[in-house]
């Protein structure tokens, strides 16, 4: 019986240090039996399809609102998801919860970020210079262009015709893309850091706005300067072309909101309309209202009949970063904020509808909505 016992003491002895060494620091033996070889991981993916066919299956049996089931706040529900027009409340189709994390192979700040035309791909643009394409369904990487820029990219938009990616960076350079991520076209634009880009309804004009106070309407197939609007006391941080019109808004570092005629060259009107630096503007698709983000931690809407601003939005805790219209519901919008915080929002509340309160650990310089 003595013997066996020290056989066993033995054994335990052996088996403790293979199993953990240094306080239960696992072992290589460990991380083995924890994941076999040949046995694959499974990734989670989004599946942009199965919405809508879940929204065409039921909506053969529902007369109207009435028939539509609400969503539950159990698992089991997941099944039952709908796209965002499916439902009467659009907010019951804001989606909060943490999925996944995707990290660049270089760590480095991404200024901005914007998805394909077809929604297979979403593109981010990096402090270092380099564009990354990731896959839409499983965010994993896909393609890298690693001297995309010399300096840091800070904009980028496709054109809507959907045929060219334009993207700028902090020495003032405007480079073409097409649909293959070839660079076709490089031309310096500024002399400083160029904030925003933006394309007219055509596709044949776009606008750009600069550190050095002024913005610039270009020709994009002769890369010709048409006008150089200038008017800003201070850094212009955002410019957006209206959808349908030849109408541009800006916002600038002096606190004041621009509309301005592209054609002439001429400012239309001038709007003191935050107490700060507006970071943001953004015309809605329905060419009626304009939103503004600034410093001060508001948002606001204007009526472009009136010139009005007739709805502030307060819940960010620190500036507001980015914002962006849904593409298919004119009166939602997302909000991103400086202390890492992502807002959802409806134009006739006040109050966020959804808040995730760390999307990231740091700044949001960037939110884009899927096309679908």
């Amino acid at each position: 019986g003595y013997h066996n016992n020290n056989n066993f003491s033995r054994y335990r002895r052996v088996t403790i240090n293979q199993v953990g060494r240094g306080m239960g620091a696992p072992s290589q033996y460990h991380q083995q039996a924890r994941r076999p070889r040949g046995v694959k991981t499974n990734r989670k993916a989004i599946d942009f399809c199965a919405p809508v066919i879940q929204h065409l299956r039921k909506r053969i049996f529902q007369r109207d609102a009435r028939d539509r089931r609400k969503p539950l706040p159990v698992p089991e529900s997941k099944i039952e998801t709908e796209p965002i027009f499916a439902y009467h409340n659009p907010a019951q189709a804001f989606c909060t919860r943490y999925i996944h994390t995707s990290i660049n192979k270089q760590r480095s700040p991404m200024h901005c970020c914007v998805w394909t035309p077809e929604g297979r791909r979403l593109i981010t643009a990096s402090q270092n210079g380099k564009i990354t394409l990731w896959n839409g369904k499983e965010f994993n990487f896909d393609h890298v262009e690693e001297e995309a820029h010399p300096e840091p990219i800070r904009a980028m938009a496709w054109s809507p015709d959907d045929a060219w990616l334009v993207t700028t960076d902090d020495a003032g350079n405007i480079k073409y893309w097409n649909n293959t991520m070839t660079n076709v076209k490089e031309f310096q634009g500024h002399q400083e850091a160029i904030r925003d880009v933006t394309f007219a309804p055509t596709s044949r004009k776009f606008a750009t706005c600069s550190d050095d106070r002024s913005i610039c309407v270009w020709d994009f197939e002769e890369c010709k300067k048409e006008h150089v609007l200038k008017g800003h006391g201070w850094d212009v941080k955002s410019v957006h072309w209206h959808p349908t019109k030849g109408l541009l808004a800006s916002g600038s570092k002096d606190s004041k909101l621009k509309l301005w005629d592209p054609r002439a060259g001429k400012q239309v009107a001038n709007i003191h309309a935050h107490n700060n630096t507006i970071t943001t503007v953004r015309w809605n698709p329905n060419g009626q209202w304009l939103l503004t983000g600034s410093r001060d931690h508001h948002l606001k809407i204007f009526d472009i009949r009136n010139l009005q601003s007739f709805r502030t939005f307060l819940g960010h805790k620190k500036e507001v970063t980015c914002v962006a219209w849904h593409k298919s519901e004119e009166e939602v919008f997302v909000s991103g904020g400086f202390d890492g915080s992502v807002n959802f929002w409806l134009v006739d509340q006040p109050n966020p509808q959804a808040t995730i309160s760390r999307a990231h650990d740091a700044s949001v310089w960037g939110v884009d909505w899927h096309p679908l």
